[in-house]
């Protein structure tokens, strides 16, 4: 079992992933391909492999790693036949996640990430940026002034910036819903998220603009598109059949894990029996309706946690845990509650989200389809991942305790949504047949049950 490949569950570190031999699924050739697009949003569930790959992108791009390329990259595709601008940014990273959710804190909070954020860019990159820039960037005390202070004198340096965010939508999505007015006040009109994506983007314009590359990460496009007058130069790559297995784990993926653990860890398994659990628990996702340039359809692709998640346990005990739900992937029950419920009663919008259940996720992951969703003062509906010859998300075996169901209907009962309304969301006890990549994702659809019939896949952070 020496130099046996870790299985490094909740990692998002990708140069401690290359140091300590963790196993890891090779997508770094697309990253040619997502050169092509300068400004592109990536949108995924969440726990889904997003900020690994911002963490890739890093490594490859940041002027700072150059001399460890081959540390990193070495025996991996990108490696093999790199493109010419790998080592030559200077690399800015935010993660939205560190930005506090409460109303009243959220802008302080926002500022103060940001100004930490861009004070450790400052000064890690004080002996390559033109002199007295990183001086000045640590002077100013708003982050808009000091994103002003570093765009403004790298123009015309020679210096290029690549802007990665990811998590964009992490504390709007929480605001939108708990309240509509406060997350009006964020992202419209003079709302300082908006300004914050208005000034990277001009960043972005004229001759010599300091910032060339964006990649954003996030679960819905909900909040972009309201900010979109901001930041209207984004592509919008999470549909695209090039990208649809960008993270994730396909079939193949899982066959070939199984495949070196089954010769390497030491003790006997059947692979094939592993492979069928696997698959009916975490592998339906399917992130683009079209064929790629080759004209094949884009492959299932499994949730990267929750194969680790099983892969971890498998490995160290020599079977498959009991709960094969992670369970930092449960659904939060409170906003579910908000999704069904308004004005303590149940409401009456779900007929307007039937049509998410004709298996085309494209709708829903474009900016137009989450605005009217957004509209319904429902917390927004993410991506609609189903199987393209509407087999739909799986089932889970009958065996599994269901309790969430039940919860939510007693939390309704409690909070004195009428005796009828409860009756209506009555099937919400059967909505618990999901596998587990749905589990923080989806209300499970059950024919013959006029409540569940009708909600579809969401996800709040």
């Amino acid at each position: 079992m020496d130099g046996l490949k870790q299985i490094m569950y909740g990692v998002t570190d990708f140069a401690r992933m290359r140091r300590e031999n963790a196993y890891f699924v090779d997508r770094t050739g697309l990253i040619r391909e997502l050169e092509k697009t300068s400004y592109a949003m990536f949108l995924r569930p969440r726990r889904f492999g997003k900020s690994l790959w911002c963490s890739i992108l890093q490594a490859y791009y940041d002027v700072d790693y150059a001399a460890k390329f081959d540390e990193f990259f070495g025996g991996l595709d990108i490696g093999r036949n790199p493109t010419p601008e790998h080592g030559k940014y200077l690399f800015i990273d935010f993660n939205f996640t560190g930005v506090e959710k409460q109303h009243d804190r959220v802008q302080p909070s926002f500022n103060e990430y940001c100004c930490m954020r861009l004070d450790k860019f400052a000064r890690d990159h004080a002996d390559v940026m033109p002199k007295g820039v990183a001086e000045a960037m640590l002077s100013a005390t708003a982050c808009h002034a000091k994103m002003n202070v570093l765009t403004t004198n790298l123009k015309g340096s020679g210096h290029k910036l690549y802007v990665c965010i990811d998590e964009y939508d992490n504390f709007t999505n929480t605001i939108l819903a708990e309240s509509r007015d406060a997350y009006e006040r964020l992202c419209h009109g003079d709302g300082f998220f908006k300004q914050f994506f208005n000034e990277l983007k001009l960043a972005t314009t004229g001759t010599d603009a300091p910032v060339t590359r964006i990649f954003v990460t996030g679960v819905t496009p909900v909040t972009m598109d309201d900010v979109t007058s901001g930041f209207n130069i984004a592509t919008n790559i999470s549909m695209d059949p090039t990208f649809a297995a960008l993270t994730g784990f396909t079939q193949g993926d899982i066959r070939e894990m199984l495949a070196y653990y089954r010769a390497n860890a030491g003790f006997a398994f059947d692979e094939e029996a592993v492979y069928e659990t696997m698959c009916r628990w975490y592998d339906n996702y399917r992130f683009s309706p079209d064929t790629d340039a080759e004209g094949k359809e884009p492959p299932h692709v499994a949730n990267p946690t929750l194969v680790l998640y099983y892969m971890q346990y498998f490995l160290r005990n020599h079977k498959p845990q009991r709960d094969l739900v992670d369970e930092n992937l449960r659904t939060d029950y409170m906003k579910i509650r908000h999704i069904i419920t308004e004005g303590r009663r149940v409401n009456g919008n779900f007929h307007r989200l039937a049509p998410r259940h004709d298996g085309n996720a494209q709708e829903v992951l474009s900016g137009a389809g989450a605005r009217r969703l957004g509209q319904l003062r429902l917390v927004p509906l993410l991506q609609r991942a189903r199987d393209g010859h509407g087999r739909g998300l799986g089932t889970v075996p009958s065996r599994h305790p269901q309790p969430d169901g039940r919860r939510v209907h007693a939390r309704l009962r409690a909070e004195g949504v009428s005796g009828r309304a409860r009756r209506r969301s009555a099937d919400l006890r059967h909505r618990e047949r999901h596998d587990g990549l749905c589990r923080d994702w989806r209300l499970a659809r059950r024919p013959g049950h006029g409540l569940s019939r009708r909600l579809a896949v969401l996800e709040v952070p």
